[in-house]
């Protein structure tokens, strides 16, 4: 096959592009983070006396991200809590030490009444989910559920890649934030952003290995669905509804696919672009042709042939 370059990729050119989207979006973003300087904000890590987290350089991770988006604000504040099971009642309490009462409260009614069970499995006592809150302070509250034994997942959770996933979020977050908006971005291209930068984040050097992973990624998930099914995905999964037919891990696998197409066109700050048109009130289909261009529905079936032609080459 011939090397992929960089091309200048549009809707209208899309499929005669087909080879040189990954490429083109990765080499992209690899420029603006090694042209730019990190502004992380203060960061406070705390891991749990029983946890041993399996990558441990938190600041390098988040400061890709911070260089990925180098116009984007960020929080000032950034409060990083990692526990396994057995230290689930030492990171509540530490949570609830460290953050103000009115973040605390705030974020324990939208984590269901716990800040740390949130993320775990009392069933099989063991904490496998990770999130990221922002309270009414603009403090960037991380969760960060450790797995013992250790995942399955070695190269999502020994690289950063998880690390650099959440704290997007919180960059996704700050435009949207205050608004009174109740219904956000589709829940595709809120995850789907996130899996998509934690991946160009850490490999923002080595075009291989980003590769490699974007293509492992969708494996077993999004490579097994027809053009038809793409199409029908993302023109019925809004908001942060998924039909029952359909894995909800596709937020994250196929949406790192669509999001690929649409830094390969405008550029990561695309993705943040996004929910401050929507933080204004727009609705996703109006925010979306106003930064691409043309409307959801017209791409949608452009997106789905794009993505099947790459899954299946």
């Amino acid at each position: 096959k011939p090397s992929p370059t960089a091309a200048s990729v549009t809707f209208d050119n899309l499929i005669e592009n087909n080879a040189n989207i990954s490429y083109t979006a990765w080499k992209k973003t690899a420029a603006v983070i090694t042209s730019s300087s990190s502004k992380v904000g203060s960061l406070t890590t705390v891991t749990g006396p029983k946890t041993r987290p399996y990558f441990d350089d938190v600041p390098y991770a988040i400061s890709l991200v911070s260089k990925m988006f180098p116009s984007k604000a960020e929080p000032k504040e950034i409060l990083w809590i990692r526990y396994v099971y057995a230290d689930i009642k030492w990171a509540e309490s530490t949570a609830k030490e460290k953050l103000s009462a009115g973040d605390y409260e705030q974020i324990s009614r939208n984590q269901g009444g716990s800040i740390a069970g949130s993320n775990c499995d009392a069933g099989a006592a063991n904490c496998r989910g990770s999130y990221q809150q922002t309270g009414p302070s603009g403090i960037a509250l991380i969760m960060q559920g450790v797995e013992n034994p250790p995942s399955s997942d070695g190269i999502r959770m020994s690289t950063g890649m998880l690390e650099a996933h959440e704290y997007f979020h919180s960059l996704q977050r700050i435009p949207i934030m205050g608004t009174g908006v109740q219904v956000w971005p589709h829940a595709w291209w809120r995850e789907g952003g996130a899996e998509w930068v934690q991946n160009a984040a850490v490999n923002y050097n080595n075009y291989e290995k980003y590769k490699s992973f974007f293509t492992s990624d969708c494996a077993w998930s999004c490579a097994k669905l027809s053009e038809e099914e793409i199409s029908e995905f993302l023109s019925t999964a809004k908001d942060n509804f998924v039909p029952a037919k359909f894995d909800q891990f596709l937020n994250y696998s196929l949406g790192s696919h669509v999001i690929e197409i649409l830094v390969a066109m405008r550029g990561p700050d695309a993705l943040v672009d996004m929910y401050a048109e929507v933080g204004k009130g727009k609705s996703f289909d109006d925010a979306f042709s106003g930064i691409y261009g043309i409307s959801w529905s017209t791409a949608i079936p452009l997106i789905s042939k794009s993505i099947y032609k790459t899954l299946h080459s």
